[in-house]
């Protein structure tokens, strides 16, 4: 998602069709919390393609071909992971500790009691367990960060078919009942849902590759393609047998507009669009609940939240408006960073 978690700079060939789509992606992710009211009806039933879109495209741009350099890239963007999601959740802590006592009990309750409800240990709780419901969107960076701890352990080149067969077998085991775990949803989801598409776009990517070094290459690009529309139709035969149970199309499709955006990687190439999708996915996802709160305030009491226009637009603007809010932080962070560099500059001078 974040433009650092898929890092575009590091691979050969730029693909400036998927900063295009991440941001579109984005876009969906945001109209899931609004939600998203106005005419355009389907939106509200394409916006679940966004999630294993953002994931399927992580794995593709973790693959590399010398397995030094993969490890080096899954234990990078690990790293990456886990940054933006402490750093989301301590935003959000804050903020809410904020709005507790300011705007909730500040008649009624000192800062000393706030602090004793919100105390270093919740805090550490909840980010270990992803279970405060304050950031609780930060979910996607959570399971991301499992992904690559077990990517990072089995991406050996040797066992890429044996891996696929077993991460797709686990991933059905999961999803009709035949392994029941009760508690750790998060954790679990990571495995039986976001590693099967991570490693989806993985294997492609080493297929892409093998296609440009071989001609034998576009044959197994073309079984992969059968492959996964083959398990797509075992999933809709088994999920009838047993009854009851939904066929999610949202993981085929976001696999399928991969495959496209990867053969037709300069769409879009130079615009705005691209850049803002580069450079700010990652803050629309993490701060946009928290612009949307203020948002959603400002026009209840101006008394235009209901009104048709408003509910067109609501979307783009929390979008617009986070993207702003984006920029103001980037821009605090590089002063303070410059700042810390000076300051460090002096101090080694003097010694």
């Amino acid at each position: 998602m974040d433009n650092n978690l898929i890092n575009l700079n590091e691979n050969k060939k730029e693909y400036s069709s998927i900063s295009i789509m991440r941001l579109l992606m984005a876009y969906l992710i945001v109209c899931i919390h609004v939600p998203y009211t106005g005419e355009l009806s389907f939106i509200e039933d394409i916006c679940w393609i966004a999630t294993p879109f953002f994931m399927v495209t992580a794995g593709f741009f973790a693959w590399n071909k010398d397995e030094k350099i993969r490890r080096n890239k899954m234990a990078k963007h690990f790293g990456r992971t886990v940054f933006a999601y402490i750093a989301g959740y301590t935003f959000y802590f804050l903020v809410s500790v904020g709005i507790k006592y300011f705007c909730n009990d500040v008649f009624h309750m000192s800062l000393q009691v706030t602090f004793e409800r919100w105390n270093i240990g919740r805090f550490l709780k909840g980010l270990i367990l992803n279970n405060d419901p304050f950031c609780s969107h930060l979910w996607f960076l959570y399971c991301l960060a499992i992904v690559y701890i077990v990517m990072y352990f089995f991406c050996y080149e040797k066992l890429k078919e044996m891996m696929l067969i077993v991460i797709m077998a686990v991933a059905l085991c999961f999803k009709y009942g035949l392994i029941k775990i009760n508690g750790y949803e998060d954790q679990l989801k990571a495995i039986y849902s976001f590693l099967p598409m991570f490693y989806l776009g993985y294997y492609y990517h080493y297929l892409v590759e093998k296609h440009r070094e071989k001609a034998e290459g576009k044959k197994w690009c073309s079984l992969f393609l059968m492959g996964v529309a083959l398990f797509w139709v075992a999933d809709i035969a088994i999920s009838d047998v047993i009854g009851n149970m939904q066929v999610s199309y949202n993981e085929y499709i976001a696999i399928a507009i991969l495959i496209i955006l990867i053969k037709y990687p300069e769409i879009g190439k130079g615009t705005f669009f691209e850049r803002i999708g580069k450079k700010y996915t990652l803050d629309i996802y993490v701060y946009h609940i928290f612009v949307m709160h203020f948002v959603i305030k400002i026009l209840e009491k101006m008394h235009l939240l209901d009104m048709k226009v408003v509910k067109e637009v609501e979307v783009l603007l929390i979008i617009v408006l986070t993207v702003i809010f984006a920029v103001i932080k980037n821009a605090i962070k590089s002063c303070i960073v410059r700042l810390f560099k000076k300051n460090k500059k002096e101090i080694d001078n003097k010694a």
